[in-house]
């Protein structure tokens, strides 16, 4: 398989020949979001299309890290993917509900909350707070959360309702954060997590959950960031990257974009965790940037990362010779020949 996709990379690079994807949904996929505290975790389990989906709740087993997303083969006629209980860990609910676009597992076995409709945004309950035996507490429609005036400048599609940015869960506060989509900055709401009770948050907050793990909130929040160009992010990108304790996989995108504002700091971490970072998420991450980054020097370091074991680093190390453009070819030709 890996020596076939190698094979079709090289072709690629020769004939110069684009990839395209597809605009349309996919059929949905399997989610598992654990808690911030890594003791509890929801997996979501997709039904026919327009049926509700199934839901367990589980507690981790006592001394097992936080249990990450898995890679999943996606779905086809004779295949659904499932993700399976791991060892020692304890189902405390089951349930049926919409399958979300977005899930986000509480601490202290709370419950869950069901973010969104999939491949219908917008439509119904875009909020549902589960309790701890996968109950509905209270929900949320785009007409709680917005006047009218506000609901009419939302992008619509023929099944969509485009609305919201990202979403995160503010342990300190028991808040749900809410980003929504505005013509300037975008906006941010408060949703308590004990009853839905709505207040207005700011684009501070977005800034404080790039400094504050766990890793993919301090990504959703930077990407969000970024994107906006928001005044001030620099400097929490700085702050954030100099925090040794945040998730190598973070501080390797923070890293990136130091690295675009001069800083060769930056420059030198990518380039280490790209090598012989230890988190393969991290070491996935960097290895497209150093084409960039390096430039073609860097094609053998690339190369060495096509060893390895790991799926996603080697898929990431393809994605980096792709970058590197026809200055690949002799090496993945040897690779190709070689294997």
């Amino acid at each position: 398989m890996r020596l076939t996709a190698l094979a079709l990379v090289l072709i690629a690079l020769l004939v110069s020949c684009p990839f395209a994807e597809a605009d349309s949904w996919a059929p949905p996929e399997p989610r598992l979001a654990s808690s911030e505290d890594g003791r509890w975790y929801v997996v979501m389990h997709p039904g026919k299309p327009w049926s509700k989906s199934d839901f367990v709740l589980v507690r981790r087993a006592a001394g097992k890290p936080a249990r990450e997303e898995p890679e999943l083969r996606p779905p086809t006629r004779d295949h659904k993917p499932r993700i399976e209980l791991e060892e020692g860990d304890e189902v405390v609910a089951r349930g049926r509900c919409t399958m979300p676009m977005d899930v986000k597992c509480l601490d202290d076995g709370q419950g869950f909350i069901r973010f969104d409709t999939y491949a219908n945004v917008g439509s119904r309950a875009v909020i549902e707070r589960f309790d701890a035996k996968g109950k509905p507490l209270w929900s949320k429609t785009l007409f709680d959360l917005f006047p009218k005036e506000v609901l009419r400048t939302f992008m619509q599609t023929v099944s969509s309702v485009w609305w919201s940015e990202t979403i995160w869960i503010d342990e300190e506060t028991d808040e749900l954060v809410v980003v929504w989509k505005r013509d300037d900055n975008p906006g941010v709401l408060r949703l308590a997590l004990k009853d839905g009770a709505k207040r207005e948050g700011s684009i501070a907050d977005i800034h404080a959950r790039i400094g504050r793990p766990p890793a993919r909130e301090q990504l959703g929040a930077f990407k969000l960031a970024r994107k906006h160009k928001l005044d001030g992010l620099a400097k929490a990108v700085r702050a954030a990257f100099a925090n040794e304790k945040n998730a190598e996989r973070a501080r390797v995108a923070f890293a990136a974009y130091l690295y675009e504002l001069g800083d060769e700091a930056g420059r030198a971490y990518v380039i280490g965790i790209a090598q012989n970072g230890k988190d393969p998420r991290a070491r996935a991450y960097a290895l497209p940037l150093l084409p960039d980054v390096v430039g073609t020097k860097a094609i053998g370091w690339v190369a060495a990362a096509l060893a390895a074991e790991n799926d996603r680093v080697w898929g990431a190390a393809i994605e980096a010779m792709r970058g590197f453009g026809e200055a690949a070819v002799p090496t993945l030709a040897a690779v190709v020949r070689d294997r």
